[in-house]
């Protein structure tokens, strides 16, 4: 293409709304935009094979692009992990020898999580992601050589606790507000769900297969890691927001396809100044998506432990953990498979059906527990088994969703803050059953209280929660906006 051929126009565009020096500055053309802005666009004069040879390049693309933007703000997985292992540590998955657990052990990790999250949600914006994550590495990794190292020691494995607490509190914000900023529309969903409550729940699932193996071999089986990655790309936003263009640029030319970098541009711009600091407080949101993250809490506790191990023992008799493991791998195939339908099947149908199916198996599992004559029939304590199996699978569908909401819900200013809080209700929760005295007696009542409080929400979701599957997070929020009356 040259000065003297006649200038090419744009798909669905006349002769003369064609875009003037196209063939001068090929940079500066803009392809349509797409719903999501990860639009392909070919120029008119390719011949059929050609436009297909373009778009399948640029496919390859976006896809490539796609994995570069999950490498980016995925950098705080592995930090994650170690945070669902603690809390499967503090649910009843902990092999120790040599002291008895007493509730502090058992909650310090849920308060050293809320104090780094109130810090977490502090500095978001006001400093760079990579030393926050850099950061929470190191107190992951000293926390875990004090856990390996003096595995028996009380004192030692608390403080290790608290540091591991602080480092995933003080991680999770930031990196939930990460991916909310980097990734696109097409794939916020799975980034967020895969990164958040992905690693969470393999957390679990591997401190349980660890409890597993420590049962079968009786040698003292411990974890101790930290990860930090230096592959982090600062958002264009925090750039944007002190007036650095020449950063936020580069920082998308790492992240988006070139044709796409001045459009996801001016559409951060546009959501920047959509959101004035004195603007809607989207307190509603807040308060839907608290009362999600709470009942997130009640479908892995102590209470969760002590049905399945009580289940376990009673219909497979003692000495057999095949369960446990089946029960923490069910936990996280769901967050795994939903977590790539996210955004092709939706945010909202994937969480009004695994709340209506969880909260009916979890109803049956506690009315088998509220009649107590039913644990001594073998057949009605393998019905609650494999009832709790289905009710891990739909328990990790329904807690995926949750982490792609929270990336989209909440006004840029607030957004820190209201994940914070959302993450502490969650905490306190689990630092509520935690502390709770089990019995086989109250094990009926919390299922039933369990079930029904999901029932509640899958009639309520219908109309909290709007679909906003592939929107940009501007058109996200003004969904949120008007919840009551978008579907």
């Amino acid at each position: 293409m040259n000065g003297s051929t006649q200038l090419p126009t744009t798909y669905g565009q006349t002769p003369e709304e064609q875009i003037p020096n196209f063939g001068q500055q090929p940079s500066e053309w803009q392809p349509n935009a797409v719903k999501g802005s990860t639009a392909t666009s070919v120029p008119p004069n390719f011949t059929t094979a050609q436009a297909a040879a373009e778009l399948s390049q640029n496919t390859l693309g976006n896809s490539s692009f796609t994995r570069h933007q999950l490498s980016s703000t995925g950098s705080a997985s592995f930090i994650l992990i170690t945070g669902g292992m603690n809390i499967a540590w503090s649910c009843g998955f902990a092999a120790i020898i040599g002291y008895q657990l007493d509730t502090h052990i058992i909650i310090c990790w849920y308060i050293a999580a809320i104090i780094g999250a109130i810090v977490g949600s502090l500095i978001t914006h006001r400093m760079a992601t990579k030393p926050i994550n850099m950061f929470s590495a190191f107190l992951v990794l000293i926390g875990g050589i004090i856990f390996v190292s003096a595995p028996h020691k009380y004192n030692a494995i608390a403080a290790a606790r608290y540091l591991n607490g602080f480092g995933v509190g003080l991680v999770i914000i930031p990196t939930l507000v990460l991916v909310g900023e980097e990734v696109h529309s097409g794939a916020r969903g799975l980034a967020a769900s895969i990164i958040e409550m992905g690693a969470i729940t393999l957390g679990i699932f591997l401190q349980i297969i660890f409890v597993a193996a420590f049962e079968l071999t009786s040698d003292t089986i411990f974890y101790g890691y930290g990860f930090g990655s230096t592959h982090l790309n600062e958002s264009p936003i925090y750039y944007l927001l002190r007036n650095d263009e020449t950063q936020a640029v580069e920082c998308l030319n790492n992240l988006q396809h070139p044709h796409s970098v001045r459009q996801e541009l001016e559409e951060q711009k546009r959501y920047i100044e959509s959101n004035s600091p004195a603007g809607d407080l989207a307190i509603s949101a807040l308060l839907n998506l608290c009362l999600y993250r709470s009942l997130i809490a009640l479908s892995f506790s102590t209470f969760t432990t002590a049905g399945i191990q009580l289940a376990s023992v009673k219909y497979l008799g003692p000495g057999l953990v095949w369960a446990y493991i089946i029960f923490g791998l069910m936990l996280w195939f769901g967050c795994f498979l939903s977590s790539f339908l996210m955004d092709s099947v939706g945010r909202k149908k994937l969480m009004l059906g695994s709340a209506l199916l969880c909260g009916c198996l979890a109803t049956g599992v506690g009315i088998i527990y509220n009649d107590l004559e039913n644990i001594v029939y073998n057949y009605h304590m393998g019905m609650a088994l494999y009832m709790l199996f289905g009710q891990e699978l739909f328990a990790g569908i329904f807690r995926s969703v949750c982490s792609a909401y929270l990336t989209e819900a909440f006004p840029l200013h607030q957004k820190p803050y209201y994940i914070g809080i959302a993450f502490i209700v969650e905490m306190l929760v689990m630092l509520i059953t935690a502390s709770c005295v089990i019995s086989v007696g109250n094990l009926g009542s919390y299922f039933l209280a369990f079930g029904i409080l999901y029932l509640v929400y899958f009639a309520m979701g219908f109309v909290l929660l709007p679909e906003t599957q592939k929107l940009t997070l501007r058109e996200a929020q003004d969904k949120f906006k008007n919840f009551g009356i978008s579907m």
